[in-house]
């Protein structure tokens, strides 16, 4: 993944941030000493407890489900008529959607353009 250019803690500041917890030091020293909050080093040295080394790593923040995502039978029903050459305000208005949604849909589809 890509470092955010003023991050504060890089994969390897936090190995150092847990580093020093384990050395003793106090967690908001920790913070003041690395220029972050002391809830931030309390959410680095938890991860850290639960899941090891791999719990520094940077992770997706894609949400494991989307709940409200437009059923696939709604979905088929937008490319198919997206195919027979429907404008985005046409297929809205059959399906029932909104212009984004069906516009997202066929961006996801390939067939926005």
């Amino acid at each position: 993944m890509n470092i955010h250019k003023n991050a504060r803690l890089t994969p390897k500041g936090r190995e150092i941030l847990i580093e020093r917890l384990e050395r003793g030091e106090h967690p908001r020293e920790v913070s003041c000493a690395m220029g972050v909050s002391i809830r931030t080093v309390y959410k680095w040295r938890q991860r850290y407890r639960l899941h090891g080394r791999a719990g520094l790593d940077d992770r997706s923040s894609r949400p494991f489900s989307s709940p409200s995502r437009t059923p696939a039978s709604v979905e088929t029903r937008v490319v198919a008529l997206r195919r027979d050459k429907r404008i985005y305000d046409r297929i809205a208005a059959e399906t029932g959607l909104s212009r984004a949604t069906a516009a997202r849909i066929l961006v996801r589809h390939g067939l926005n353009r």
